[in-house]
């Protein structure tokens, strides 16, 4: 059981927002989402790579502002977050039920967090080796600053609670080796008789765990783990790996590399983005290396290829300038790949600062005198010196969005074949000028409803080869142009620290997860919202014929719900909610709807009168076919005092269809206006 008060929604279960009066969908209001339970696993929250979460009804362009959004709390952590925090709903952990966010640093320190209470301690934390130091790997510069451990963005399997992540580790005696874990997300512990060390030879290669760096995040398709691997800023001969791994045995399943012992490079690092699967092929990109593969060769650099389950290439697209290209190092691998969704096709970007639109059923092979793709277009300013897009596309209906380097963020239009060339929007300022990495961004939205684009960047400076302050942006989806907040403008609140370069930030259940650079998870939401579960609540009035009672079950936001079976209109139940201070909140109700629900009206009055209270929104119909969590929208109240509020639920009647007069209810918030 949760405490009384929380500081913000957990908003844990198959929840979603709705407004509905008793015996018909308001139609003024058809635009409320049916949405399933919120849970992101992977990196950009889906095989597709798209960064949308499309069942976010907390966060609206409408509370994201200075005086209702900011920053709720912090976790600290025991080093550099590259990884993109994954998040799980309703997870049995620390003796209840709670949603959980999931951090890896470069430290190899790996943590369960309470995703809601900022004062809770992590639930879990491993430490699984001793990381790399930098210098060990790193022959030309500080791409990053401290130690390389866990580099890449983890997966979990909900179907097992398992959490697979990749760490680097260095041995007492000086040995370099790469490990897959897989993880128990309930307790930390190793599963499968792992870890499994990374190792294997193809193409006459053997793979090297010192001068290769695992970078580009994980991918689970067809019960497998796939993920590629590059270099340390081009150091050493290297040569670019894929690799499988059964994700129930940890055995290796398939190993690809995309430059055979004749060749070179070829990595596949993709900014920290995953392979994109479309549950059968496993698509990724190749950088600056030997292209042969047009010859009769096997060598695939600068290239976007198609891997079968065994990881067997089946296709690839390679531009018609890779070599200049290559030589410059303007890796096609640079940046994150996207496969538009419900579609086949596939948007490559990276260094170039340009985008191709690719068939992926038809790849289009190389062309030495024109892109053999559906399209090619520049997307950042060609007059920077640094234009490069690192961070890959994210998708919301029917718009693309991206953010290179020295470049605003710009929205394109998706008409189901191409793509508008001409941005739809953009933001009104660039990111800081000869800086990289440019926007780490990803979108939430209710449906096709309040979209909100949430970037990050560099604040000042350039984060290549150093450390720089970050800022997160969150931006109207419809038109960028809009700017509802962002973490400077009240910086003493608000303010997330050192920017990390790769990862973009994780939005689920009225927050907002954002990894850094300096020792940290910053966790923004609504501000002072409280919320109470009715469980916790104490009962002040209850008539004859109805019957209390609560009853367990994940899908609640406490872990349990609270169910009146009434027996007839009239009957009603009164709970105490405390310290309700004098101000005008949105008050919102969490309930469970079924065929044998009733309709019922909410009434507040002050707890030690319990007079006539005020009715509080439109009677709500709890009916459904089918089983169904959601949030009803109660509107505005504002007391006169502040006090221990009495809020009655009334029973008015009940719905044709239903079999009875019962209420299911879960929690109650009031969101200060």
């Amino acid at each position: 059981m949760k405490s009384h008060i929380e500081s913000l929604s957990s908003a844990a279960g198959t929840r979603h927002q709705r407004w509905r009066l008793a015996g018909v969908v308001a139609v003024s209001l058809a635009l409320a989402c049916t949405c399933p339970a919120v849970n992101v696993t992977t990196q950009k929250n889906d095989t597709n790579r798209s960064g949308l979460n499309s069942t976010e009804a907390t966060l609206t362009p409408a509370n994201v502002n200075q005086a209702h959004f900011g920053k709720l709390f912090e976790k600290g952590v025991d080093g550099d977050i590259y990884s993109q925090p994954l998040y799980v709903q309703s997870v049995s952990i620390g003796g209840g039920t709670h949603n959980v966010v999931y951090v890896s640093t470069m430290n190899n320190t790996i943590y369960a967090f309470d995703a809601d209470n900022g004062g809770a301690a992590a639930f879990w934390s491993r430490h699984l080796a001793t990381a790399v130091p930098q210098g060990d790997v790193q022959c030309c510069c500080t791409d990053v600053q401290t130690v390389i451990g866990i580099n890449s963005t983890g997966v979990i399997d909900l179907g097992t609670n398992t959490w697979y992540v990749v760490d680097k580790q260095k041995n007492a005696d000086a040995t370099y080796h790469l490990f897959l874990h897989a993880v128990d997300i309930t307790t930390g512990a190793e599963k499968f008789s792992g870890p499994r060390e990374i190792s294997g030879s193809s193409g006459g290669v053997t793979f090297d765990p010192k001068i290769n760096n695992q970078r580009s995040s994980l991918l689970l398709q067809g019960g497998n783990i796939y993920f590629g691997c590059a270099s340390h800023n081009d150091c050493g001969n290297y040569h670019g790996f894929v690799f499988g791994y059964s994700a129930s045995t940890l055995n290796q399943t398939a190993i690809w590399v995309g430059s055979t012992s004749s060749g070179a490079r070829a990595g596949v690092w993709m900014d920290g983005g995953g392979c994109v699967g479309d549950g059968t092929s496993v698509f990724c990109t190749t950088g600056n290396g030997n292209f042969n593969v047009n010859t009769g060769g096997t060598d695939v650099a600068m290239s976007a290829v198609r891997l079968n389950g065994s990881l067997a290439r089946q296709d690839f697209f390679t531009p018609h300038d890779w070599s200049s290209l290559s030589g410059a190092d303007l890796d096609l691998a640079g940046g994150g790949i996207m496969l538009i969704p419900g579609t086949q096709r596939l948007i490559v970007g990276g260094k170039p600062g340009r985008w191709s639109l690719i068939n992926t059923t038809a790849m289009g092979g190389f062309n030495a005198s024109v892109d053999s793709c559906i399209q090619t277009f520049m997307v950042t300013d060609s007059g920077e010196s640094l234009n490069h897009v690192h961070g890959g596309p994210t998708f919301w209906n029917n718009s693309l969005y991206v953010g290179g380097e020295s470049d605003q963020l710009k929205q394109f239009a998706w008409n189901g074949s191409t793509i508008n060339t001409t941005p739809t929007s953009q933001t009104s300022f660039e990111a800081v000028a000869n800086s990289m990495p440019g926007w780490q961004h990803c979108v939430s939205s209710n449906g096709n409803s309040n979209g909100i684009i949430w970037a990050a960047r560099v604040f000042s400076g350039n984060a290549n080869n150093a450390t720089q302050p970050g800022i997160l942006h969150a931006f109207n989806a419809s038109n960028l142009a809009t700017e509802l907040w962002n973490s400077k403008q009240n910086a003493a609140r608000d303010d997330l620290g050192n920017f990390a370069k790769n990862p973009s930030p994780t939005v689920a259940n009225g927050k907002v997860y954002l990894p850094t650079f300096s020792n940290k998870l910053v966790v923004y939401g609504e501000l002072n919202v409280q919320q109470f579960e009715f469980e916790s609540l104490t009962v002040l009035q209850q008539t004859a014929g109805i019957t209390y009672r609560t009853s367990p079950d994940v899908r609640f936001s406490g872990g349990n719900g609270s169910f009146f079976d009434a027996t007839a209109a009239t009957q009603f139940v009164t709970f105490n909610v405390p310290n309700i201070a004098a101000a005008t909140y949105d008050v919102r109700v969490g309930v469970k709807d079924w065929n044998n629900r009733g309709q019922w009206q909410c009434a507040i009055s002050r707890a030690d009168t319990l007079g006539s209270p005020s009715n509080v929104g439109p009677v709500i119909d709890e009916f459904t076919a089918n089983e169904t969590f959601t949030e009803v929208d109660l509107g505005n109240w504002t007391p006169g005092t502040t006090s221990d509020k009495g809020v009655r639920f009334m029973v008015t009647g009940k719905n044709a269809s239903s079999t009875g007069f019962g209420i299911a209810l879960d929690y109650i918030k009031f969101i200060p206006q």
